[in-house]
């Protein structure tokens, strides 16, 4: 669905790889086995899927566990289909704009350095 969506999950110049999660459980729910510290940490683009009514508390995990901020991010819904939208932000306003937009399920969010990606430009940010 990204790539649908003009967002190159592996981009020379802005990353080196991906890591998908599921995010039907909220941080701090005891069926969560997420290390959202780690996630943080990577330094790859985060694919979340399932998150749309937990988007607001990863992004804040995220956050709290050092993810800059201003760390770029798209939520991509109805990948494929003719309705397809996009809405772009930063890890900060991701939530907020998704719930804006009115997006509802199914959709994924798109975290890091390629959620910037300009296929116009062939450039990140």
């Amino acid at each position: 669905m990204p790539g649908l969506a003009g967002i190159p999950l592996t981009h020379r110049t802005a990353n080196q790889g991906f890591t998908v999660i599921t995010a039907h459980v909220p941080p701090g729910d005891p069926r969560s086995t997420l290390d959202y510290a780690a996630l943080a940490r990577t330094g790859t683009a985060l694919v979340i899927m399932m998150g749309v009514a937990t988007l607001p508390a990863v992004t804040a995990e995220l956050i709290r566990h050092g993810l800059d901020p201003v760390t770029p991010a798209a939520t991509i819904a109805d990948g494929g289909l003719p309705g397809q939208r996009t809405v772009r932000g930063t890890v900060a306003s991701i939530a907020d704009a998704t719930a804006a937009a009115g997006i509802r399920p199914p959709a994924i969010t798109v975290i890091g350095s390629v959620a910037a990606f300009d296929p116009t430009t062939g450039e990140v940010g």
